[in-house]
């Protein structure tokens, strides 16, 4: 059993995806003469920040590579206009040295390490893990045994969406009304996101 935590990768983005907006923005107006250093942060923050004309926004994909507990999964398809490549745990066998012959869970965030009810996670977590182990070993397959795997098991997906997608993510999964654990997960996409160069202006109104 291993204990990790939560985790974003940047996969890809247009290097020039402010631009990219910027001209599908201007297709509509006909007006590319105006083009200028920084109007494609001028006219983002104009015409989707004031005037949410939003679908500008769908021009240039971002993709991620994300770490979460199944649980978070769960929340995150709901998001259904994102694309999502998903670990298997119907093909994939977590007895195989290749995955270090353990499952790996994430810690909820309400859970204080040293704390009753963090132990009780912690034995539920091994008593889940080897009951996993012991259904392979009576030739259960993975797709059988991953029925005693719980909320907490890490899961690795690929997403990617569009701007427009990733605002209204934002906005939703970002508050405080959000899951905290689900809260962090999408401020490590944004934060990712900025450190790999992607124009903070397309999201700096959410994450004020």
């Amino acid at each position: 059993m291993q204990i990790i935590e939560q985790s974003v990768t940047f996969i890809d983005a247009p290097k020039n995806l402010g631009k990219i907006i910027e001209t599908a923005a201007r297709t509509c107006y006909k007006s590319h003469d105006k083009v200028k250093e920084g109007s494609d942060e001028r006219l983002f923050n104009q015409i989707v920040k004031q005037t949410h004309h939003d679908s500008v926004a769908e021009h240039g994909s971002i993709v991620l590579q994300v770490v979460t507990d199944r649980a978070i999964l769960a929340q995150l398809t709901r998001h259904r206009h994102f694309s999502f490549s998903v670990e298997s745990q119907r093909y994939v066998n977590y007895s195989k040295e290749k995955f270090g012959s353990e499952v790996k869970f994430i810690k909820p965030e309400g859970i204080e390490e040293g704390t009753e009810a963090y132990h009780m996670w912690v034995l539920a977590m091994n008593y889940a893990e080897g009951s996993y182990f012991d259904m392979l070993d009576l030739k259960c397959k993975p797709e059988i045994a991953r029925s005693v795997l719980p909320n907490s098991t890490a899961v690795e997906l690929t997403m990617s969406g569009n701007v427009r997608q990733f605002r209204h993510y934002f906005k939703l999964r970002a508050e405080g009304h959000a899951q905290s654990d689900h809260q962090k997960l999408a401020k490590m996409m944004y934060d990712c996101m900025i450190e790999n160069g992607v124009p903070s202006y397309l999201f700096d109104d959410i994450f004020k």
